[in-house]
C-alpha cells in the first residue's frame, strides 16, 4: 500500500468514527441512551424497582395493599406488586428477601385472595456432565 493511502485511511478513520457518534448523538434528540433500549421505560414483570423487609411485607399483605407475588430462586426471594396509597394508589414492584418458603405465608396469600406464584429455580447443566457427554459421543 502506498505511503499517501495509509496516513489518509489513518486520518479517515477517526473521523469516520467521530462522523457517526455524532449522527447518532443527534438522532436520539441529544440523549445518550444504551442501544436498543427504545425509550422504553417499563420494567420487566420478575424486575423489581426497589426492595422491603420481609416484615414491611407482611404488614401490606394485613393491610390488603399487596396484589401479586411471585416467588423466586427455591422461595428466598419474592417481587411483589404491591399499591401504595402514599403513592396515588400506583402498583409499584418490589423485591422482598424471604427467611424460606413457609407454609403460613402461602396460607396467608391464600387467605388474602392475593395471586402468587412460585418459580423454580433455573437448573444449568454442570460443564463436568456437558463435557463428559460430549467426550463420550466422540469416543
Amino acid at each position: 500500500m502506498n505511503q499517501r493511502w495509509r496516513v489518509l485511511a489513518l486520518w479517515l478513520l477517526p473521523v469516520a468514527v467521530a462522523l457517526f457518534l455524532g449522527w447518532q448523538l443527534l438522532s436520539s434528540g441529544g440523549r445518550l441512551a444504551p442501544a436498543g433500549s427504545g425509550g422504553d421505560t417499563t420494567a420487566p414483570r420478575n424486575a423489581a424497582v426497589a426492595r422491603m423487609s420481609y416484615g414491611r411485607f407482611l404488614d401490606y399483605v394485613e393491610a390488603g395493599r399487596v396484589t401479586a407475588v411471585d416467588i423466586f430462586d427455591g422461595g428466598r426471594t419474592a417481587v411483589i406488586e404491591a399499591v401504595d396509597p402514599d403513592l396515588d394508589n400506583r402498583v409499584q414492584r418490589l423485591r422482598v428477601d424471604l427467611p424460606g418458603v413457609a407454609p403460613e405465608l402461602i396460607n396467608k396469600l391464600k387467605d388474602q385472595g392475593i395471586s402468587f406464584d412460585v418459580h423454580p429455580p433455573k437448573s444449568t447443566p454442570r460443564p463436568s456432565a456437558c463435557w463428559a457427554t460430549c467426550c463420550s459421543r466422540c469416543c
